[in-house]
């Protein structure tokens, strides 16, 4: 292999590595224009696959965050639910073995029913899971 196409497996690779790194946060799309940047070819592609330390504790970071910020908002829908609508609310979150819970009725000792009691009941308990969700529109900012 010669030089020339030494260069271009290079940038090849380079080329890749960009389109791979901004492909989980920007889409198809935006991830091939973000490959395509002319300073591309000025990384060194030995330093730039290694894993930046910070930029792993900034992303770790920001889920913390957006957890944290998510978390609050279901548990404040979830009371307004309780309140405006004058339903029995009861949820639970888990994440890494912690636990935050939601109890609209905590002074009722037959809230929450058992899964049990749930599935006996009539009518029919309308179950949902991931797949419930899938093919609809996701509701955006």
């Amino acid at each position: 292999m010669n030089t020339l196409d030494s260069n271009m497996q290079m940038d090849s690779d380079i080329r890749h590595f960009c389109y791979q790194l901004f492909l989980p946060f920007a889409g198809e799309s935006q991830a091939r224009i973000s490959a395509a940047h002319p300073d591309c070819t000025k990384i060194d592609p030995v330093r730039s696959l290694q894993p930046n330390p910070i930029s792993i504790r900034k992303a770790r970071k920001r889920d913390m965050t957006r957890f944290a910020k998510r978390r609050k908002t279901h548990i404040k829908r979830t009371h307004d639910l309780s309140q405006d609508c004058n339903a029995q609310v009861y949820t639970v979150i888990r994440k890494n073995n912690n636990f935050w819970v939601y109890n609209s009725h905590p002074q009722d000792i037959a809230w929450p029913p058992r899964t049990t009691d749930i599935m006996q009941s009539y009518p029919v308990p309308h179950v949902f899971t991931p797949e419930s969700f899938q093919g609809l529109p996701q509701g955006g900012a």
